[in-house]
């Protein structure tokens, strides 16, 4: 099954220190996102902040609340398709690493993960002087890597099957570079490409 990775540009201490900070202030910010004050997702959001207690059923919605925090903290990146199965060992740990030690129960359907500003500063130097082969992440890899430098920001992402709280609960409209990203990420997904490809070759012969 095909997911897309939304990453960011934010500060992981920043992230982590909002679960259990009760701090009224960011708190009120991201409610704000919320047409309904007294629907699951404020409530979802209310204990991240106050820390708990974690219920296992809500795990995955937990780790939507928490990109809406990451969010308003930092600053949206870009959005890649990726498969579990099929995508390289970096995509994999930026899309679910940080989920393992989570303060909640490990969702099965979502996910989020980080490269460290300075791990990334790692990572890019080495990219800039690979010669392998685009194994179809390098572009964003570089896009993602140039601008944790230049911003010294650690890199987020997260992953979700779901989507209720982010589209579903008053997540801001989708701005048209993501809609084109998106777009991009079918286009570039193998499993689209093999069937297209395959249905033009029969219908050509």
């Amino acid at each position: 099954m095909s997911h897309i990775l939304h990453v960011y540009l934010a500060d992981l201490d920043e992230l982590a220190a909002v679960i259990g900070s009760r701090d009224e202030r960011l708190l009120n910010r991201v409610l704000a996102k919320f047409p309904d004050p007294a629907g699951l997702g404020p409530a979802l959001v209310r204990e991240i902040f106050e820390g708990g207690r974690f219920l296992h059923e809500n795990s995955g919605l937990y780790v939507e609340a928490l990109e809406l925090i990451c969010e308003e903290l930092g600053s949206y990146l870009d959005d890649v398709g990726f498969r579990f199965s099929y995508a390289p060992e970096d995509i994999i740990e930026l899309a679910h690493e940080e989920c393992d030690s989570g303060p909640w129960p490990e969702p099965e359907a979502a996910g989020w993960g980080v490269w460290g500003k300075e791990d990334s500063a790692e990572r890019l130097a080495e990219l800039e002087a690979a010669t392998e082969d685009d194994d179809g992440y390098t572009e964003h890899r570089l896009m993602w890597l140039q601008a944790s430098k230049e911003a010294n920001k650690d890199l987020i992402g997260f992953w979700g099957a779901s989507g209720e709280l982010l589209w579903g609960l008053g997540h801001p409209a989708e701005p048209d570079p993501v809609k084109r990203s998106r777009i991009r990420m079918l286009w570039e997904g193998s499993e689209f490409r093999w069937a297209l490809s395959r249905f033009w070759t029969r219908l050509w012969w």
